[in-house]
């Protein structure tokens, strides 16, 4: 196999089951092969194997303990000497290295942040397997360099002279709010560079951006490790993801299934019991563990989606649950309306009945609706009776999808974004926002829809508000459709959360149903370097 057709994503799933010992005849065979025939491949095994070691090494004493043997049950499985020499060599090096001193500094349990200081090195030479041994000048633990050598040996591979690089930083703590670290604040610092290791988090929030551009965010108690740059494990705790078109494929591993992103905002929570899966935007695909494969296989979930695997791998459709995920959400250079092109949902059903159109509603993820009377429906109705806005005929955003926003009677809907995360960068101005939204009606209906912004303190006063709307009967020259409007500003002193609000109101006492649209709203933030002076906010018609 050479490089250019060297799989990356199937390699790490053969690993992982390697280290689990889940790896049968079969795919010891493959793993030989692979290693033989790619250097990429060589380079993957010695980073991930080091990892492994080290997190067996940090969270527990070897000196009492050992390291797992990691072939056990794969060796009841098969019978080569790939599983076998590891097992057996392993053990005298663990034998020796036991007498290495301990850091009596360390708690039990604790999870250092600071990557082992490497020493340069290269492997002198490897020997056939079995009949000598191998000498090297380590750039880790003897224990470590043993798995890797061993393990190369016993699939029959010969490479000299590669050298063993410390690992890479492949991601950086971008924020916290009231952080605190299993092992103490000098744990890991806001700016600080993440090599590949584990963490927990014990109190608070943390948000991390790894190197592909994925940004994550974290909720305590958690437990987690970065694995590389576009990889990461969650053992317990909850997580929001963000991951732009660009870090497509970024993959989040549980005990329990792969959360693969296919360009998305997802959150995941992992207790003992299971892994729950909620869909904010785009697609993920969840492929169950190696154990519970035979349950079930790979399934993808879009937006507005939820699903739990349990401990045994069955699958069980659940609630989408934005609230509990709200305040890790990743903020900045995003839209933060949770279904604001109302997408998420089947569009309601539209009956014409004489002069008079009935509508039944649906249940709008992501938006409280008390009265109950805020829907989405359609743009293409098959009656041709039915006049709404049409995507070609009429002003509608360029970016629209299957429905928009109708109310059957005067109303308003509303969600709340938490931004206290921002709380610094706005109580210091630094934060700006932009709100827009595609507004409309029918031709001489008089209904109006607005949007408003409400900045809401953490008392839960309201300190302020921006609208955009209404786009009225003359505003649109009397025609059907929709017409973008935006405001932009600065969050004002103290916003810890920003409400929307979706308010349409009748235009005249003989309407029935009030004919304004609204489609693609959108709130983003971005957090600037430079204090903003003077007054900033402003109105802008598009």
């Amino acid at each position: 196999m050479s490089d250019a057709r060297f799989d990356s994503q199937r390699w790490r799933e053969l690993l992982s089951d390697y280290c689990n010992g889940e790896v049968d005849t079969a795919q010891a065979e493959q793993m030989a092969a692979t290693l033989r025939d790619s250097r990429q491949a060589r380079r993957m095994y010695i980073a991930y194997m080091d990892l492994h070691a080290s997190l067996q090494w940090k969270m527990s004493s070897v000196a009492e303990k050992g390291l797992p043997d990691i072939s056990e049950g794969a060796a009841s499985r098969r019978d080569d000497s790939l599983a076998h020499t590891i097992a057996e060599l392993l053990d005298e090096e663990l034998r020796s290295e036991s007498e290495t001193p301990v850091d009596e500094a360390a708690e039990p349990g604790e999870v250092r942040c600071e990557p082992r200081k490497s020493r340069s090195g290269k492997w002198d030479h490897v020997l056939a397997h079995g009949s000598e041994s191998a000498r090297a000048s380590y750039a880790w633990p003897s224990w470590v360099q043993a798995s890797v050598v061993l393990a190369v040996l016993g699939a029959g591979v010969w490479f000299a002279q590669t050298t063993l690089l410390p690992a890479a930083d492949v991601a950086s703590l971008t924020d916290v709010v009231d952080a605190r670290w299993r092992g103490g604040a000098e744990m890991v610092r806001v700016g600080d560079s993440m090599s590949p290791g584990t963490f927990e988090l014990t109190e608070g929030r943390a948000f991390i951006e790894f190197s592909d551009g994925t940004q994550i965010g974290l909720f305590a108690p958690a437990k987690f490790s970065v694995v590389d740059a576009s990889r990461m494990r969650l053992d317990h705790g909850r997580l929001v993801g963000y991951c732009s078109p660009a870090a497509r494929g970024f993959v989040v591993e549980t005990s329990h299934a792969q959360i693969i992103d296919l360009g998305t905002e997802f959150a995941v929570e992992v207790d003992h019991s299971g892994v729950e899966v909620h869909v904010l935007d785009g697609d993920v695909a969840v492929q169950p563990s190696s154990k519970q494969r035979s349950r079930g296989s790979r399934f993808e979930l879009g937006a507005g989606q939820a699903r739990r695997v349990d401990e045994a791998g069955a699958v069980e459709v659940i609630d989408l649950a934005i609230d509990r995920f709200a305040s890790i959400r990743p903020l900045a250079g995003r839209n933060l309306i949770v279904n604001g092109d109302f997408e998420m949902d089947p569009p309601g059903t539209v009956t014409p009945h004489g002069k008079q159109t009935d509508i039944v509603d649906v249940d709008l993820t992501g938006w409280h609706d008390p009265a109950g009377k805020g829907t989405a429906i359609a743009y293409q109705q098959i009656d041709p009776k039915i006049r709404f806005p049409r995507p070609g005929r009429d002003a509608v955003s360029p970016s629209h999808g299957r429905n928009f926003y109708i109310s059957i009677n005067p109303t308003t809907i509303e969600q709340t974004i938490d931004v206290s995360q921002l709380a610094g960068p706005i109580d210091a101005r630094r934060v700006p926002y932009e709100l827009s939204a595609y507004l409309g009606g029918d031709e001489l209906e008089s209904a109006t829809v607005e949007v408003f912004a409400r900045f809401i303190g953490a008392g839960g006063k309201e300190l302020g508000s921006t609208v955009v709307g209404p786009v009225t009967v003359e505003g649109r020259g009397e025609r059907m459709g929709m017409w973008k409007r935006a405001k932009r500003g600065h969050l004002p002193f103290g916003t810890r959360q920003v409400r929307i609000d979706i308010v349409t109101k009748y235009g005249g006492p003989l309407e029935q149903i009030p004919d304004a649209y609204a489609d693609d709203l959108a709130f983003m933030l971005r957090v600037d370097d430079d204090v903003a002076n003077g007054d900033v906010s402003l109105a802008t018609d598009e």
